[in-house]
């Protein structure tokens, strides 16, 4: 039978091969900046993206996440919210600050964080955040979220291609 009539027992298992084949598929190559200091946090969102294909480095705080970015052209940037030295919001906004004085392409920057409240997701697009993953990190959202934001396709006219629209607020 064909992939989408197929109804017999075992067919959700393969639907979902099927779907973790064509989202390894259309993030293979991506490259991204997971910043994050909690090894445990770090290990299983290296994890998870590696699972979809995804190149990866990691900082520990936003000062270092801005030296890499600085140094290495990402294709997105997985941000955590409260850390040492430099946290998420600052170094965000002062990559945003950067992008502007230099004119370079919007960068998106996607929060991962243990914040789950809507005033915390606002507070994350506030400093200039694209996007919004609450912890602890769903593998189907991530790979959705980075589909969204990091699809060679759509993202092929960077400069001038509208944002996509960040994930809704979560319930409250």
């Amino acid at each position: 039978t064909a992939l989408g009539n197929d109804t017999g027992p075992g067919t959700h298992q393969r639907s979902e091969r099927v779907v973790r084949a064509d989202v390894a598929r259309a993030l293979s190559g991506a490259h991204i900046l997971l910043v994050e200091d909690n090894d445990m946090n770090r290990e299983v969102a290296l994890e998870l993206l590696g699972r979809a294909g995804i190149r990866v480095d990691v900082a520990n705080n936003g000062r270092e996440a801005l030296e890499k970015i600085d140094h290495t052209l990402y294709d997105g940037v997985l941000m955590d919210c409260q850390m040492p030295v430099m946290d998420g919001y600052q170094a965000t906004q002062a990559w945003r600050a950067i992008e502007r004085e230099r004119g370079l392409p919007h960068l998106p920057i996607i929060a991962m964080t243990a914040n789950a409240m809507a005033e915390d997701r606002q507070k994350c697009l506030d400093a200039g955040m694209d996007d919004y993953l609450s912890k602890p990190v769903d593998r189907r959202l991530l790979q959705q979220t980075m589909l969204k934001w990091l699809n060679k396709e759509s993202q092929a006219g960077k400069a001038s291609a509208a944002k996509p629209e960040p994930a809704a607020a979560p319930a409250a």
